[in-house]
């Protein structure tokens, strides 16, 4: 009986996790299309300097500073799940892999903590940005849709090092060797037949 009960919970926290990876997922493809959108805005903006002498587009260096919150905080989270964020290992790379993961998690469950709070504060930035109707000074572009965009950015990266937290910690206890380190054990393994 805790055997089935502790699987459906097993199966219910990969459901979860794989919810939360196509959600990242999602906001990382909106972050794509802003960059894509922003690239095109600036190339037909030089072409429009350069072809003629006081053509440009108004506004340009305000749509790249909003473009930019689009693109950095939408694609935190999936940063995060791909491990693509820079990061020192030096210290704990000497450890064993188990003692190594209890570290990680501590380290993913402080930032977890750091993570609420910068979400605590971006609720406060929109309530505060709503009430002063803060718009931009060339184009008059409204900063609170930005405000909000940032705010679920960092509640998806928060959702993310929580979820990254359980792993460490679960597969610390249980023993069992996490993801990353299988990978590494496979890479170090195909190196090493690649050399032969």
């Amino acid at each position: 009986m805790q055997e089935q009960q502790k699987g459906d919970a097993y199966k219910m926290y990969r459901l979860i996790r794989k919810g939360v990876n196509k959600v990242c997922s999602a906001l990382a493809t909106v972050a794509m299309v802003a960059i894509f959108v922003i690239m095109f805005v600036l190339v037909i903006d030089i072409i429009l300097r350069f072809a003629t002498e006081n053509m440009a587009i108004l506004g340009t260096y305000e749509m790249t500073e909003m473009a930019m919150v689009i693109i950095i905080f939408l694609s935190l989270a999936v940063t995060q799940i791909e491990k693509e964020h820079v990061s020192v290992v030096m210290a704990i790379e000497r450890f064993p892999w188990r003692v190594r993961t209890f570290i990680q998690g501590v380290i993913s469950a402080f930032t977890t903590v750091l993570c609420f709070y910068t979400l605590y504060a971006g609720v406060l930035q929109v309530q505060s940005v709503q009430q002063s109707g803060v718009t931009t000074g060339v184009l008059f572009i409204p900063h609170v849709p930005f405000t909000v965009v940032m705010t679920i950015g960092l509640g998806a990266l928060m959702v993310v090092f929580i979820l990254d937290t359980i792993d460490y910690f679960v597969a610390g206890i249980k023993n069992v060797k996490p993801e990353e380190e299988l990978r590494k054990q496979q890479e170090k393994a195909l190196l090493a037949e690649s050399k032969i």
